[in-house]
C-alpha cells in the first residue's frame, strides 16, 4: 500500500504494480488531456509576435511548450503502462 514519505513535497512510496497501476488513465482522462494538449497547441500556433515584447512572447512559448510535453508524457505513461500490463498477462 501506498505510504506518504517525509518530504517538503507530497510523496508516496509505491510498489512497482502501485506504479504501474498509478500511470493508466482512463478513457475520459485520456481524452481530457488530449483535448488539453490540442488546446496549447492552438494557443501555440496563435501567438503572435510583439517586437517591443520579446521577452513575453518568449514566456509564453516556453509555457506552452512545457505544458504539453508534460501532458504528452502522462499519455505516453499511460500507453507504456498498458503495454507492460498486457504483456505480463500473456
Amino acid at each position: 500500500m501506498a505510504r506518504q514519505l517525509p518530504n517538503s513535497f507530497t510523496r508516496y512510496q509505491l510498489s512497482e504494480e502501485e506504479q504501474l497501476k498509478g500511470q493508466i488513465l482512463t478513457t475520459e482522462n485520456a481524452h481530457f488531456i488530449q483535448n488539453l494538449i490540442s488546446d496549447a497547441a492552438e494557443s501555440k500556433l496563435a501567438m503572435k509576435f510583439d517586437p517591443n515584447n520579446p521577452l513575453h512572447f518568449a514566456q509564453q512559448e516556453a509555457e506552452l511548450t512545457g505544458q504539453i510535453g508534460v501532458l504528452k508524457a502522462l499519455l505516453d505513461f499511460s500507453l507504456s503502462a498498458q503495454a507492460t500490463l498486457r504483456n505480463s498477462q500473456e
